[in-house]
C-alpha cells in the first residue's frame, strides 16, 4: 500500500520538525519557558480554554473554507446528510413520497413511506441550524466540529491537568476541527466525538461526587451517540455502562441515585421518545429505525462480514443495482470466509489509522504499560481495544466510525506522552516533537492542493442551470462504464419547489409523465458516457 502525496508532505515536515525538536537552540529554551508558563497559566482558566479552543476551530474552519473553496457534497453519504439537514431546516421530520418518486429513486435515501434520508439524525441537525442561522449548511459543520473540539477539552480537563488539557484540544483542532473532512465536508465525525466527549467527561466527574449538570452531559452524549454513530456508539459506551452499573450495586457514594442515576434516566426517557416518533413519522413504525427499512428495501451484503447476506433485491435502475449488488456485494465476497477477512484487515487498520491524529497517536502507546495500574486509562484502554474489535467486525471501515472514542484516544495519548516526558531526555526530546508534528498534519491538510473532484462538477453543473430564467428539470442517464460512486440524482427536500429538480432518465412513457408532471420547466438531459469526460448536457425538445 503506497503512501498518498498528502502522507509524503506530512512525513517529510514530521522528520523536518524531529530534527527541530532534537536541536533546539540553547538560547531559545529561556524563550519557550516563559511561553510554557503562559500557555499554563491559561490553561488553569478552565471555562476560558474550552471557549478559545471552540473559537479557534469554529474562526478557522470558516476562514479554511472561504479562503480556499467552500466544500460542495460529492459521495452518497454527503447528499443524504443535506437532505437530511434541508428537511429539519424546512420544519419537518420527513417529506410526503412524491407522486413520480421512482425518478427519484437514488442511494441512502427512501421513498416509501416517507421521502427522507436513512442517516441517524444527529449530523442533519446540525445542517439544519447552519442552514436556518446563515442559509448554508457547511455553517452547520463547523459548529459541530467546533463544539466537539471545546467538548473535549472539558472532558479533557476531568481526566488530566488543565495544560495538557488544553493541548488536547488544540490537538484535536489541528487535526480535525479546521482542515480534514470532518470539518470540510459533510459526511460528519464531530456529532459523534461530541456525544463521546459529553459522555466520558461526565462519568469521570460524576463518579466520586455526583451532581446534576455532569449527568446531564452524561445523558446528553449517550443520546448524540445513538443518533449519529450507533453501533460504535453502543459500543464505546458499553464500558461505561458496566463500570456503572457495577458502582451502583456495590457501594454508591452519597446522592448517585438522585443526582446521577434519575438525570440520566430522564434524557434517555427523553431521548427514546424522540426517536421512538421520528421512526414513525418516517417509517410507519416507532421500532423500525430509517436505516433498518432502507437495509431491508435495498440491501443485500450485511454489514458484517460473518454474517449471510440478504436476499437479491429487484432493482428499478442500472446505478442503484451497481452500487449494492456490485459495489457493496463485491466488497462483501471478498471476505465471505475467515481467510478473507483476514486479508481485509490490514485494509481496515488503515482506514482506522487514517483517524485525525494519525501517526501521533501510535508512538506514545507504547508507554502504556508503565500506566496500567491506573483504573481509569484501563477503562480508556478497554473501550479502545473494544471499539477497534467491533470495527474489524464490520466490512468495510471509514475514519469517522472511530470518533466515539476520540476523546479516550487523546487520553491514552497524552498520558502516555506525559510518562515519556519523565523518562529522561529521549522522553522530553519526544514530548517538544508533539507541537512540530501537529503542524506538520495541519500545514500538509493546509497546503494540499484541492482538485477538481465531482461534488465540484455537480455543483458547477447546477450553477449554470440556476442562472437561467425559470426553473429547469434535469433527466439524468449513465454510459455502461460510469461509476456507482459518482451519483448526479439528488434533490431538495421539497422537489416540487426547487430551482433544478435532478430525475432518472427511464422508459419514454414515464418520461412523458414526468415532463408533463414539470410542464413549468425547462427540460434537460444530461448524458455521462465515461467517468472523468465533461457532462453532456443538451435541452430537450417537447
Amino acid at each position: 500500500m503506497g503512501l498518498s502525496p498528502l502522507e509524503w508532505v506530512e512525513g517529510s515536515a514530521l522528520l523536518a520538525g524531529l530534527g527541530a525538536a532534537f536541536a533546539v537552540p540553547h538560547a531559545g529554551r529561556k524563550f519557550f519557558r516563559a511561553a510554557a508558563q503562559r500557555f499554563d497559566g491559561f490553561a488553569r482558566r478552565r471555562a476560558a480554554s474550552v471557549a478559545a479552543v471552540g473559537l479557534l476551530s469554529f474562526l478557522g474552519s470558516a476562514a479554511f473554507g472561504f479562503l480556499v473553496r467552500l466544500p460542495e457534497p460529492s459521495v452518497h453519504d454527503e447528499f443524504a446528510y443535506v437532505l437530511l439537514g434541508d428537511t429539519f431546516a424546512s420544519g419537518r421530520l420527513a417529506n410526503p413520497q412524491h407522486p413520480l418518486w421512482p425518478h427519484f429513486e437514488t442511494m441512502h435515501v427512501l421513498h416509501e413511506p416517507a421521502y427522507a434520508a436513512k442517516f441517524p439524525v444527529a449530523q442533519g441537525l446540525f445542517l439544519a441550524a447552519g442552514q436556518a442561522l446563515s442559509g448554508d449548511p457547511i455553517v452547520g459543520v463547523w459548529l459541530g466540529a467546533a463544539l466537539a473540539c471545546a467538548a473535549l477539552t472539558w472532558m479533557l480537563q476531568a481526566w488530566l491537568p488543565p495544560r495538557w488539557a488544553l493541548l488536547g484540544g488544540i490537538l484535536a483542532v489541528l487535526h480535525f476541527g479546521i482542515v480534514g473532512y470532518w470539518a470540510q465536508s459533510y459526511w460528519g465525525g464531530a456529532p459523534a466525538v461530541l456525544g463521546g466527549a459529553l459522555l466520558f467527561g461526565g462519568l469521570r466527574r460524576a463518579w466520586d461526587r455526583p451532581a446534576i449538570a455532569p449527568s446531564l452531559a452524561l445523558g446528553a452524549g449517550l443520546a448524540l451517540l445513538a443518533n449519529s454513530r450507533p453501533y460504535e456508539g453502543l459500543v464505546a459506551a458499553l464500558p461505561a455502562a458496566v463500570a456503572l452499573g457495577w458502582r451502583t450495586l456495590r457501594r454508591p457514594p452519597a446522592g448517585w441515585w438522585p443526582r446521577l442515576v434519575l438525570p440520566v434516566a430522564g434524557v434517555l426517557l427523553v431521548t427514546g421518545a424522540a426517536m421512538l416518533h421520528y421512526n414513525r413519522t418516517v417509517t410507519g413504525s416507532a421500532l423500525r429505525m430509517p436505516y433498518q427499512a432502507y437495509q431491508s428495501r435495498y440491501a443485500v451484503a450485511s454489514p458484517w462480514w460473518f454474517l449471510r447476506d440478504n436476499p437479491v433485491r429487484g432493482y428499478r435502475t442500472d446505478a442503484m443495482r451497481q452500487f449494492h449488488e456490485g459495489w457493496e456485494l463485491g466488497q462483501r465476497r471478498k471476505q465471505s470466509t475467515l481467510a478473507g477477512a483476514a486479508r481485509a484487515t490490514p485494509w481496515k487498520l488503515y482506514q482506522i489509522y487514517q483517524f485525525p491524529f494519525r501517526m501521533f497517536l501510535v508512538f506514545p502507546l507504547a508507554a502504556l504499560p508503565w500506566a496500567w495500574r491506573r483504573p481509569w486509562l484501563r477503562l480508556a484502554a478497554a473501550t479502545c481495544a473494544a471499539l477497534l474489535a467491533a470495527l474489524l467486525a464490520l466490512t468495510w471501515v471509514q475514519p469517522h466510525y472511530v470518533a466515539p472514542a476520540a476523546g479516550l484516544l487523546l487520553v491514552l495519548f497524552l498520558h502516555a506522552l506525559r510518562l515519556l516526558r519523565a523518562r529522561g531526555p529521549a522522553g522530553r526530546a519526544f514530548a517538544r516533537l508533539v507541537p512540530f508534528a501537529c503542524a506538520a498534519g495541519f500545514a500538509a491538510h493546509l497546503f494540499a492542493p484541492r482538485l477538481d473532484d465531482f461534488g465540484i462538477v455537480r455543483s458547477n453543473v447546477a450553477q449554470q442551470l440556476e442562472e437561467l430564467q425559470g426553473k429547469q428539470l434535469v433527466l439524468v442517464s449513465y454510459g455502461p462504464e460510469h461509476s456507482e460512486h459518482l451519483e448526479w440524482v439528488y434533490n431538495r427536500a421539497d422537489i416540487d419547489a426547487s430551482q433544478t429538480v435532478w430525475a432518472r432518465a427511464r422508459t419514454n412513457a414515464e418520461n412523458a409523465r414526468l415532463l408533463e408532471y414539470f410542464r413549468d420547466r425547462r427540460p434537460w438531459s444530461l448524458r455521462i458516457e465515461h467517468d472523468g469526460d465533461p457532462p453532456k448536457l443538451e435541452p430537450i425538445l417537447r
